[in-house]
């Protein structure tokens, strides 16, 4: 893409960004009024998310904007785990857990990002001086089977009787 494709692209992804942040809690507490929990919202919004995800790294050149507006879009259900766990913890813990989620984030975003970048060095730069599209799919495809790999684990691994709400 040139510069103003690209800029545009970022522009709407960093749109899907605020309208995922927003329709995520919205349609969390829609569904909770309906006996759906969080985790199963956020479950079903993971698996859109890797879904997308999929479909950039099969077809990378082939992807409209309104992908990257999806694609900024359920990037942030990941959001629901500090309600969900404030409702597992209870109000006298909910900060503490919070925090530590917080911290847990932030530390595996700045080594996600790293090995990103170190897969993405492994490939020679290219003649116009960008990186290889296939350095790209090569890291990011590793972090997709990563994420799979934690939902699967996450799926089999975690009592349901665990996931519910605890009384306060």
């Amino acid at each position: 893409m040139d510069r103003d494709a690209v800029a545009q692209v970022l522009g709407l992804q960093a749109i899907g960004f605020l309208v995922g942040t927003l329709m995520i809690g919205y349609v969390a507490d829609w569904l909770g009024r309906r006996g759906i929990g969080l985790i199963t919202c956020m479950t079903g919004f993971m698996l859109v998310f890797m879904a997308i995800q999929l479909a950039i790294l099969l077809e990378p050149v082939a992807m409209t904007p309104a992908v990257w507006f999806v694609f900024g879009m359920f990037g942030q259900a990941g959001i629901l785990a500090y309600a969900w766990q404030a409702q597992y913890f209870g109000n006298h813990l909910a900060g503490r857990s919070n925090g530590c989620l917080n911290t847990l984030v932030f530390g595996i975003a700045f080594a996600s990002q790293y090995l990103i970048g170190a897969i993405i060095d492994m490939w020679p730069v290219t003649a116009a001086g960008g990186y290889d599209p296939v350095a790209y799919q090569v890291s990011f495809g590793l972090f997709l089977a990563l994420q799979a790999l934690a939902f699967v684990w996450f799926l089999l691994g975690v009592p349901s009787a665990h996931l519910k709400r605890k009384e306060t």
